[in-house]
């Protein structure tokens, strides 16, 4: 479907021509016959992406998830996998991290005494154990007890509500394919979307038909959001406080 869907639209997940993802470090490529494709990257493409400071590595080698994780639990800076290759990550802007901050610190505010908990960007997660993408979002809420990939418990499996901070470079793969591959997460029950270059705000969540549909958007400051699954709603002023004065 084409335009931004409505309250209840079913999503369909379809990247565009070619984006650098939310952390600026995995290529989506444009599907053919309108249907999701794998995640790759093109050397040429990359390329392209490294001239205009849109990526921070180049995938030069095929590894396993095992030896991904050996040098991530090493590595001074993170990266993701995704089916062989490892990208890192690049950083974000301020007022992205502000947005991020202040998700953050307003879902935690409203999580008291329930058996909830919000991690950050450092927390990685794993979609799914075969071929399964490796990533860090930006916030995930966690309702009960953890559950982990392996004895090393740090890299998480059961989160119930995944934020990502959108910006230019990185939105079209948030709304795409990243979101496809989460939704092999089989706890997986809410999205949000937050814009870090406009007061907008997105809730998609995943109906009793199994159907994720577009249920709660905010396009001011006068509105709020939703978060169903926690029984939180969090406002457009506490989730833009204090960016007024950032750049994008």
């Amino acid at each position: 479907p084409s335009g931004r869907p409505r309250l209840g639209d079913p999503v369909w997940a379809t990247p565009s021509d070619g984006v650098v993802n939310a952390n600026g470090n995995i290529i989506a490529q444009k599907p053919e016959n309108g249907r999701a494709t794998k995640i790759d990257i093109s050397r040429n493409f990359a390329d392209n992406c490294l001239k205009n400071n849109q990526m921070s590595a180049v995938p030069q080698t095929q590894y396993t998830a095992q030896q991904y994780l050996e040098m991530e639990r090493e590595a001074t800076y993170k990266s993701e996998y995704y089916r062989g290759e490892i990208f890192a990550m690049a950083g974000a802007s301020t007022r992205h991290n502000v947005v991020k901050d202040n998700c953050i610190f307003g879902i935690n505010l409203k999580l008291r005494g329930k058996p909830c908990r919000t991690m950050s960007s450092d927390q990685r997660i794993l979609t799914r154990h075969t071929d399964g993408l490796y990533s860090y979002p930006d916030v995930i809420v966690l309702c009960g007890k953890p559950q982990f990939s392996d004895m090393y418990k740090d890299t998480l499996m059961n989160p119930l509500i995944i934020v990502e901070i959108l910006s230019k470079g990185t939105e079209a793969y948030d709304r795409g394919d990243k979101f496809l591959l989460y939704r092999q997460l089989e706890s997986f029950k809410e999205y949000v979307l937050v814009d870090s270059k406009k007061i907008h705000a997105e809730v998609f969540r995943k109906n009793e038909n199994g159907f994720w549909v577009l249920a709660s958007e905010a396009v001011d400051l006068q509105g709020s959001i939703e978060l169903e699954s926690i029984g939180v709603s969090l406002t457009m002023q506490e989730l833009y406080e204090n960016t007024d004065d950032l750049g994008e």
